[in-house]
């Protein structure tokens, strides 16, 4: 009878034991389920965390419904009823198209209640029930059933203060890591903000000193004036290429880089792209050559703009630190048989002084050059290689460099572009030289106005007599000088105001082909002006749709998304390009002749 008790005391603190800590990891686990629901909420944590911590709660259900818990049916329904709340919550975790904060806020209240209802039953009825049934045959060694019950209390005890402490720590931690993630994306948004601040205050009145150095290239002057010009061009454009390398490196590192898509000449854009460079090596006394091979499709679908970037970095580069021989630009194709495209090996090769295999480790990082010398010597912020790394990743590809130092570097950018379909190409074909704008939106015929008399009434007039009527919004006096400049000859009418309540005035009492809008102004900036222009269209069936372009220093992606939400057609960045801005009165030639 001795050795019976025992035995039976041993199997009964054995199946305790066993249980209570697969009760406790249950609880655990859905308290951190429950967690990962909140942080879910908060946009601290995906939905693929949430499916994880769902699958883990579930795994730890199964072993505890497998387990001796099959004896006891209180606890096994309370099991039981995890299970299914789990199976509930199925579908709007797993397969709905996206995550609801309603379903998650439901789904870890029904766990909260459930682990409570898990405890509760643990501490007051299942370990009580066992200490009933057991009570007859245990009375025959009654200090040793009192030794094995406060050895279980303690278990019991020992396993609440480590459930506590780690619910503590982990609560502890993850708050933690919030408020860190939090500073982390204040910071971030600070720079963001402190970026798209500096890029307005400097394209501004850079605006001003490119688009009257633009326009007074095109004037008699001697050598030695046009000299001096071409200084100006040459370093506000260098200035112009550091604020957009710095812009394109806040993208990168919000992910909020992108890539366009439209039908274009591959060899052609290369042979543009290396065109630019001819004066810098012409003027090093290198050899500039661009080799195309058999293999590689004229027409291709992709970002024309950004493939010219990588060009423009990687040649620049190779050109700055080449002091004598060639650089060379070699491309080949080699066709996807899977899918309809193109997977491309562009080589930028030099015999310049070559990379330290230290230095090419590091020369993709942020503002890194090979040494502080060569930054001191040659200039550029650095920040090239980086942003062209990254646009060669979202085409799918990458870029590497091989190099020994005096042998030359040889850069190679993989990228893949799609094989536009035969529409497409002639299409482009059709296109031909036409510059790449936005379509213009469809003109109707004009409807009546009231007559009342806008704030601007005085309107220049253009040579043009069959040109677009053109809206010209800034409250800058000199960026409306730098685009009257470019667009005053080719308008039938340009009328300039100086803020958006005007702006507004203006287009409900004239009839206009093109609005030229800027978005930070006093009074009343360009996106309000532009919502309520469209509100005035609307309201009344018989308006056209007046194209407006926002003509604007905040270009990150963010704003542009925001101007075209906002009834924005298209947008050109501050400083303007003259032959851009011809090209949008071009497309507004229909409206005009209405």
């Amino acid at each position: 009878m001795h050795e019976s008790v025992l035995r039976q005391e041993s199997a009964l603190a054995e199946s305790l034991s066993s249980i209570s800590w697969k009760v406790s990891e249950t609880i655990f686990e859905t308290q951190r389920l429950v967690i990962a629901l909140l942080e879910f909420e908060e946009g601290f944590a995906t939905r693929d965390d949430v499916i994880l911590a769902s699958e883990i709660l579930w795994s730890r259900v199964e072993v505890l419904s497998e387990s001796e818990l099959q004896n006891h049916p209180t606890l096994q329904g309370i099991a039981d009823q995890l299970n299914e709340l789990l199976l509930r919550y199925e579908g709007p975790i797993y397969d709905a198209p996206r995550l609801d904060h309603a379903i998650t806020a439901s789904m870890g209240e029904d766990l909260v209640a459930a682990a409570k209802d898990i405890r509760s039953l643990w501490i007051s009825e299942f370990l009580l029930q066992s200490h009933m049934v057991e009570s007859s045959t245990m009375n025959q060694l009654t200090q040793r059933r009192q030794m094995v019950e406060l050895w279980m209390l303690g278990c019991i005890i020992a396993l609440g203060l480590y459930m506590g402490a780690e619910l503590l720590v982990s609560r502890r931690a993850h708050k933690r890591e919030r408020e860190l993630r939090q500073a982390a994306m204040a910071a971030n948004e600070a720079k963001t903000e402190f970026l798209a601040n500096v890029s307005h205050e400097v394209r501004t009145p850079l605006n001003g000193v490119i688009g009257m150095a633009q326009e007074l290239s095109e004037t008699e002057m001697t050598q030695d004036q046009r000299a001096l010009v071409e200084v100006i061009l040459s370093s506000g454009n260098l200035l112009l290429t550091t604020i957009n390398d710095v812009l394109d490196l806040s993208k990168v590192e919000s992910g909020r880089i992108e890539l366009e898509t439209c039908v274009f000449d591959l060899p052609t854009t290369l042979e543009q792209a290396l065109k630019v460079h001819e004066g810098a090596a012409r003027a090093k006394g290198l050899d500039l050559a661009l080799t195309v091979e058999v293999n590689v499709p004229k027409w291709v679908d992709g970002d024309p703009l950004r493939l010219t970037q990588v060009v423009n970095n990687l040649v620049s580069n190779a050109i700055k630190f080449t002091e004598s021989g060639r650089v060379r630009l070699r491309i080949e194709g080699r066709p996807d048989a899977s899918k309809p495209r193109t997977k491309f090996r562009l080589e930028v090769s030099d015999t310049g002084q070559g990379i330290s295999h230290r230095a090419q480790e590091k020369i993709f990082r942020p503002f890194t050059q090979e040494d502080n010398s060569t930054s001191r010597r040659h200039g550029g912020t650095g920040l090239g290689l980086t942003i062209s790394r990254r646009i060669c990743r979202l085409m799918g590809g990458d870029l590497t460099v091989f190099s020994k130092p005096g042998s030359g570097s040889v850069f190679t950018a993989n990228f893949q572009l799609a094989a536009p379909d035969a529409e497409a190409i002639a299409e482009a074909k059709a296109a031909g030289s036409a510059p790449m704008i936005p379509p213009k939106a469809e003109v109707k015929e004009p409807a009546a106005k009231p007559a009342t008399q806008s704030p601007a009434q005085q309107t220049p007039v253009g040579n043009a007599a069959h040109g677009p009527r053109v809206l010209l919004v800034d409250d800058s006096a000199i960026n409306r000088m730098v685009i009257t400049r470019f667009i005053g000859g080719s308008c039938r009418q340009l009328t300039e105001v100086s803020n958006g309540r005007e702006a507004v005035e203006a287009a409900l009492t004239q009839d206009f082909d093109l609005i030229l809008m800027d978005i930070q102004m006093p009074e009343m900036d360009g996106m309000e002006a532009t919502r309520h222009i469209r509100a005035y269209e609307q309201s009344l069936p018989d308006t056209p749709h007046v194209p407006i372009y926002a003509i604007t220093a905040n270009v990150m992606s963010h704003q542009i998304e925001s101007y075209i939400e906002n009834g924005v057609d298209g947008v050109v960045s501050k400083p303007v390009k003259k032959n851009e801005v011809l090209g949008l009165l071009h497309s507004s030639a229909g409206g005009a002749a209405a």
